[in-house]
């Protein structure tokens, strides 16, 4: 397959698609800038997380609440204090055994209009909420700031990505493009602009390939391997929807 230039600097080589199951495996091959990423430091194991940090993070983070919670948050931010030590044991402990509990990967997902005026009997209308217990999100909360803070230190964090990050959005991306295609058409070049839109974006991901991308490309390994394999499987849910709750079912994915 030849190689052509598109917008944002790319040279797409190749691709293609794998149908298994409900999956949707994609392989992508790039080269040029911001494609390639070669780790070449490790992170096998997890530093201990602090009571500052962890009272850092449970401040910072939204006062929601979840049926799941046996107390509101906006109570625990009241008694944090007396609570942190626990909470940062049960955190600590999480991520020294890189094992995340079941309890703490069971959600509530509650479907909500996406607008007022439509269709209520269209399932497609509605924009599932997934509801999980603020321990776990706490937990989550932690290992982001870790492996954010790795990757950065490391040179591995992709350097064209907006999404998911400090300082960047949707319009940092846009003038990136923009940049691109404004240089292109003072050298006379022609652009090419491929635009993807995948429906639920995030289920077509591959559990089993996210892993292995994660070891041999951004050196995760050991216990943070571990941490992240635990955290993709066994996970159930229930669905609350005028005022009933439904059984609860283990994820196939």
């Amino acid at each position: 397959m030849r190689s052509c230039h598109i917008a944002g600097r790319f040279r797409f080589r190749g691709v293609f698609c794998e149908e298994s199951g409900r999956h949707l495996r994609l392989h992508c091959i790039f080269a040029g800038a911001g494609c390639e990423w070669t780790a070449t430091t490790r992170a096998d194991v997890f530093e201990p997380v602090s009571r500052a940090d962890v009272r850092r993070i449970i401040l910072s983070s939204p006062t929601k609440s979840s049926s799941l919670d046996p107390i509101p948050t906006f109570l625990l931010n009241d008694v944090i204090d007396d609570l942190l030590p626990y909470i940062t044991k049960l955190i600590n402990a999480s991520l020294q055994h890189g094992h995340l509990p079941a309890a703490q990967k069971k959600a509530i997902v509650t479907p909500l209009l996406k607008k007022p005026d439509i269709n209520t009997a269209d399932m497609v209308n509605y924009r599932a909420v997934s509801n999980l217990s603020f321990l776990s999100t706490t937990v989550e909360r932690v290992v982001a700031d870790q492996l954010n803070r790795y990757l950065a230190s490391s040179g591995l964090m992709p350097p064209l990505q907006s999404a998911y990050r400090a300082c960047h959005s949707t319009e940092t991306a846009l003038l990136r493009v923009m940049s691109d295609v404004f240089a292109a058409a003072n050298q006379q070049r022609v652009t090419l602009l491929g635009l993807l839109d995948l429906s639920a974006a995030f289920d077509c991901v591959d559990h089993n390939i996210l892993l292995l991308h994660l070891q041999r490309v951004f050196g995760l390994s050991g216990q943070v391997l571990t941490w992240l394999r635990s955290f993709l499987t066994d996970r159930t849910q229930c669905v609350a929807y005028a005022g009933v709750i439904s059984l609860v079912v283990e994820l196939l994915w």
